[in-house]
């Protein structure tokens, strides 16, 4: 849930306004971690959301999906660097030294 809170929030606030979008923001984190429902869901059921941000957009921006990317993004040369790495090590080890 934390890495759509900020997409979330930009959403709200390009129709709601950036205070009204916060302040839904917070009160459905709140809910969502006290009660386990999806923060998505929580977003469209507002009251001062329904009808005025669509429903498809809201679970676009709170999707696991452009995160999950991101970060393969940014591990991708780790994981090579590591791997390239590892063969280094492995070659020492093998000659002995």
């Amino acid at each position: 849930m934390a890495s759509s809170i900020p997409n979330a929030s930009m959403l709200l606030g390009r129709t709601l306004g950036a205070a009204a979008a916060q302040r839904i923001v917070d009160e459905a984190c709140r809910q969502s971690l006290k009660d386990g429902a999806e923060f998505a869901e929580l977003l469209q059921r507002h009251p001062d959301v329904q009808g005025k941000v669509d429903a498809a957009a809201i679970e676009t921006a709170c999707a696991i999906e452009p995160c999950l990317d991101a970060a393969e993004l940014q591990c991708a040369p780790v994981f090579a660097a590591w791997a390239a790495q590892r063969t280094v090590l492995a070659d020492v080890s093998r000659a002995g030294g």
